[in-house]
């Protein structure tokens, strides 16, 4: 520590024993962070205190909870793709044992979801069952409630639906649309045409991202139940938002928000799939409270692969203009992103296309940039968030474009990068499409990841005959914690009992993130308490303070975490106003470190944090108007985005021949501002890399010419295994952020963005070897071997096995 009181935090070099990266410190002022002792927990990495609880399987998902007279319900899902429907006989279905009801559209009250204000989104109802039409397969058009899932089951294969098959290449899915075209926008910065005219050299590209899934382990899922005498619906709910959740209910079922209480639970993964409300929800709630009684759906897989909402799914045309210097005068993006069969709020439909038009420039310093983003309906499902949203096609589709670039000016691609990037002189600067960015390091990122690299690469063998090696760049900047206009602030509340131990209430949910472990880390520094003497809780939507965001976007350790460090400073205070009163002391001269009060220079504690909080709460020998409670709620917004960023290396082999591909190294260097946990922070970003290696060279949701899902099974569906990764050789670098509570970023989604970059752009550089470009992802092994064929078919003797 010097002399100014700040610590000088510098590269920190994690997973990498051969590499001590010490370079730019970065000074990080402690005054503006809550803590109160000599020790912090923020900054270091004490393990997951969840573990345990999921490791001996102790963990309590939404399928563990019963309730007394609980029926169960299955969805009646249609297997056509587009029909009108004109008729549902349910009357074999009702005569199977254990058969409680069958209800359709018929049966249940018109119910609408959450509408976009977007004005330029034309909104498509999807009923909460279809009424006289269906528009995918899987959509749902009853639900059957029984004693036992087995009994639903049986009973939903013997519902027989009387449908009229619609041409859906002749007659648009919604009248009042008749071009099937839900979303147009074009927007320009800049000067684009004289910076085409302008240009030296034009390399254009084209890109396709398919349509894909985020798989949680934990399917989607509810439980509701209502009281017909209090008018009260419970639900236990597997979401993200459970606020929002409460809110749409409400819309949706006509009771108010005072009457609806959303119970969380432990929730196996998300990854953006559990962040809208889903009809079905819907439908349960409504068919809870027809019967009276708890009715409880679980999602099987197939259900879940088909009939849940999609991600991705779009295709991607790109120009970009250069000068001699191969400087980026100009960049030009055309968009079209398939929203599936209902557009029915802007956070589904719009969250891919939108968003990936808006990412494309990246940190690159760029003189004019245009896009023209077009969003269609089809004859699929729905489309909702997925963990790096647009941003893994927008990115992908921009460093291919600059791999390109690179080999037609014959030029090296890190040094193209480097001659575009935006540095820390040019800081603080707003990137091309507005985005403020002022503490970010992409070119030192970048630096270290070559370096790394280099040196890796003078260790790796060469390859084995047959083989190829590629090696792919992936670079992002990822906006977290929102900003105005975009639900950034959320509420939670601190208490510390008697017994000096605090507990924590926040209203959202974990998903596997480590929060549990986190914010308990943020409560004990603002508190001067020891870790272990913190809890984290959740309860349900009537006790939780508000989370009008909830686990979504990279925001919480942002937004939740500045809510936590507000409330706990706040009990703070109260704790040191009392002391001071007992030990007739000024505030000042007090602090609290180790859960006890001490007085500044002194050697011995005065009173623990337990006996004060006992004394205070009897009000004994307090002045008339001390009424400390020892608890605060204090909610927490942030007026602007924090941006993370990284780099991504990687080497493979390709195997013409077979389309076999082999991951070699992995190297990353991530800055995410001030780390609250590094193991934690590591541990997201790993398992973002491994799940953009999926999204580049597996995963893939394939229809058939006709809409007919042709995936319905992890069969047909791969995820990548441990045999298809490698370690992750990971570098650190600490530029605090100045936009929120501790200088921290968010950090959810970067790996599997600049992980899927690096990946598909490390199988685009061994096919250019061949004379092949690639313009696709995932690039599967049938797709390699095919265009390896194409390209190169005088070393390929035998169709992959």
């Amino acid at each position: 520590m010097d002399g100014s009181g700040s610590v000088p935090i510098g590269f920190v070099a994690l997973g990498l024993p051969s590499f001590c990266i010490m370079a730019g410190e970065v000074m990080v002022d402690h005054s503006k962070a809550p803590t109160s002792g000599a020790e912090r927990s923020v900054g270091t990495s004490p393990l997951r205190r969840e573990d345990p609880r999921f490791l001996t399987g102790r963990g309590r998902y939404l399928a563990d909870v019963s309730l007394p007279r609980m029926s169960v319900a299955v969805f009646i899902r249609s297997d056509l793709p587009d029909a009108r429907v004109r008729g549902i006989d349910v009357s074999s279905a009702l005569g199977v044992p254990g058969v409680e009801a069958i209800l359709t559209a018929n049966d249940l009250p018109r119910a609408t979801l959450w509408l976009s204000k977007h004005p330029n989104l034309k909104v498509t109802r999807q009923p909460v069952l279809a009424v006289d039409r269906v528009r995918f397969v899987g959509e749902p058009l009853g639900i059957v409630v029984a004693e036992n899932r087995y009994a639903a089951d049986d009973a939903s294969e013997l519902v027989v639906v009387d449908y009229e098959p619609v041409d859906g290449s002749k007659i648009p899915l919604f009248d009042h649309i008749p071009d099937n075209i839900v979303f147009r926008e074009t927007k320009q910065w800049g000067e684009i045409d004289n910076a085409f005219s302008n240009a030296t050299k034009i390399v254009s590209s084209s890109f396709r991202n398919a349509r894909q899934l985020a798989c949680p382990l934990e399917a989607r899922g509810c439980i509701a139940s209502f009281d017909p005498f209090s008018r009260e619906l419970m639900v236990w709910a597997s979401t993200q938002v459970p606020h929002r959740l409460r809110s749409d209910l409400a819309a949706a079922v006509g009771l108010p928000e005072s009457r609806i209480r959303i119970v969380m639970q432990d929730i196996g993964g998300g990854f953006g799939q559990k962040i809208p409300t889903h009809v079905e929800e819907v439908a349960v709630a409504l068919a809870s409270m027809k019967l009276g009684k708890p009715v409880k759906w679980v999602e099987d897989r197939r259900e879940n692969l088909v009939a849940a909402p999609h991600s991705r799914d779009q295709e991607i045309k790109l120009e970009l203009a250069l000068n001699d210097s191969c400087e980026f005068l100009g960049l030009r993006a055309v968009l079209v992103g398939d929203a599936g069969a209902y557009s029915f709020n802007s956070g589904t439909c719009l969250t891919e296309a939108y968003r990936a038009a808006q990412a494309i420039p990246g940190g690159y310093k760029i003189g004019a940039y245009s896009y023209d983003v077009t969003i269609r309906l089809s004859n699929k499902s729905p489309i909702a968030p997925y963990r790096g949203i647009g941003d893994v096609a927008g990115n992908c589709a921009r460093e291919l474009l600059i791999d390109k670039a690179a080999r037609e000016f014959g030029v090296d691609r890190f040094e193209l990068r480097e001659r575009n990037i935006i540095r820390s002189e040019d800081l603080p600067s707003n990137s091309i499409v507005g985005w403020h960015l002022s503490d970010v390091s992409f070119l030192e990122t970048m630096s270290v990841a070559r370096r790394q690299f280099a040196c890796a690469l003078r260790e790796m063998p060469p390859p084995p005959e047959g083989a190829i090696r590629g090696i792919g760049i992936g670079n992002l900047v990822e906006a977290s914690g929102a900003g105005p206009g975009f639900q950034s602030h959320d509420a939670a509340r601190v208490v510390i009992d008697r017994e000096g131990k605090a507990t924590i209430t926040f209203g959202a949910p974990s998903i596997g993130q480590g929060i549990e472990t986190t914010m308990a880390q943020v409560a004990a520094d603002s508190l001067g308490l020891e870790l272990d003497d913190v809890a984290v809780s959740w309860t349900d939507s009537a006790h939780a303070p508000l989370s009008i965001g909830g686990t979504r976007a990279s925001r919480t350790a942002i937004i939740i975490g500045g809510a936590v460090g507000r409330a706990a400073q706040a009990v703070k205070q109260q704790v040191l106003e009392v002391a001071a009163v007992l030990l007739q002391a000024s505030v000042n001269d007090l602090v609290i470190t180790g859960g006890k009060i001490w007085r500044v220079g002194e050697d011995d504690p005065k009173m623990s944090v337990a006996d004060l909080v006992r004394i205070g709460l009897l009000r004994t020998g307090l002045p008339p108007g001390m009424e400390p409670t020892f608890e605060a709620t204090k909610s927490y917004s942030s007026e602007k985005s924090s941006f993370s960023n990284a780099s991504v290396v990687a080497a493979i082999l390709v195997w013409p021949e077979t389309g076999e591909v082999q991951l070699e190294r992995i190297i990353a260097a991530e800055d995410c501002g001030v780390m609250i946990n590094p193991m934690i922070v590591e541990g997201q970003f790993v398992g973002g890399v491994v799940q953009g290696i999926g999204m580049a060279l597996l995963e893939q949701f394939v229809y058939d010419e006709n809409d007919q899902p042709i995936t319905g099974s992890f069969m047909d569906y791969a995820l990548p295994t441990a045999k298809d990764t490698v370690e992750v050789e990971m570098t650190h670098i600490i530029t605090p952020s100045s936009a929120n509570w501790e200088g921290v970023k968010g950090m959810g989604e970067g790996g599997c963005i600049a992980g899927a970059n690096a990946v598909v752009s490390a199988v685009a550089d061994a096919l250019a070897q061949l004379g092949a470009e690639v313009d696709s992802m995932p690039m599967t092994r049938m797709k390699i071997w095919s265009m390896s064929k194409l390209s190169a078919p005088w070393i390929l003797s035998r169709r992959p096995t």
